[in-house]
């Protein structure tokens, strides 16, 4: 009867030291596989950073002319489209439907064509996408930047629709009445050539001249402080603070 309880003392802990073992082991593995997610999501981020890192080089050795004929091409491309759009009189949905229709049709009767000649003439070249993976990355890069600024303006529309930041909203009226003063002596196409135009001009003459236009702006930012700073003092003292006042005396008159 002894050496029988002692056998099985011994199997009960074999048992639970072959449960130990397997428990372990499991989570050795649940370790091994939360390890591996982390590396694959660091990596992930890391190649997201890498071609964020690479757009932003790419878009400023482009405004920075640092291969002029680049630079040139894609400037005298986008002056060329404003040409057309402002004096053609099309709109752009107009201009890039008749586009589209022309490619449909021409690719339908090319392939037609092809078919009917047993296979005569090429077929079209389409192009595939060479790296499906990056092309998404891509993507998901893109929309998470996206993310944050409509999040960001989400949070500031909410501030704005509420009337709790008198500062804010003077702030958004002062800057919706200069876009429309400026809306109403040029349309919106002519904006964004003027925006294009600025942005291959001004940073290169800032490069060139960057000491003189230094000094200029710093007199010119002294001068702006002092003015804003009177402006918010006589702001907050002839209009916010009574805006204060009046919702005090309001609130009291609920309570």
């Amino acid at each position: 009867a002894a050496m029988a309880e002692a056998a099985i003392e011994r199997g009960e802990e074999d048992a639970m030291g072959t449960a130990k073992g397997k428990d372990v082991k499991a989570e050795a593995g649940a370790q091994g596989a939360a390890a591996q997610n982390g590396s694959g999501g660091g990596s992930a981020a890391g190649d997201a950073a890498a071609q964020d890192c690479t757009m932003a080089k790419d878009v400023r050795s482009l405004l920075m002319w640092k291969e002029p004929v680049r630079s040139g091409a894609v400037l005298s491309g986008v002056a060329i489209l404003y040409f057309v759009f402002e004096r053609s009189g099309y709109t752009l949905l107009t201009i890039l439907a008749n586009l589209l229709l022309v490619l449909v049709v021409g690719t339908f009767v090319w392939s037609t064509a092809s078919s009917l000649s047993n296979g005569s003439l090429p077929a079209v070249p389409v192009p595939d996408p060479a790296n499906p993976e990056a092309l998404e990355k891509a993507f998901d890069s893109f929309s998470e930047r996206c993310k944050v600024l409509v999040n960001k303006t989400l949070g500031m529309a909410h501030r704005l629709a509420k009337g709790t930041d008198p500062a804010l909203s003077i702030k958004a009226a002062l800057i919706l009445y200069a876009v429309a003063k400026v809306g109403s002596l040029c349309n919106f196409l002519t904006l964004t050539f003027v925006a294009v135009l600025v942005a291959f001009t001004v940073p290169k003459a800032y490069d060139m001249n960057r000491r003189e236009i230094d000094k200029l702006l710093g007199s010119a930012k002294e001068k702006g402080t002092e003015f804003a700073n009177e402006a918010k003092a006589f702001i907050d003292e002839k209009v916010i603070s009574k805006l204060r006042n009046l919702k005090n005396s309001a609130t009291k008159k609920r309570d």
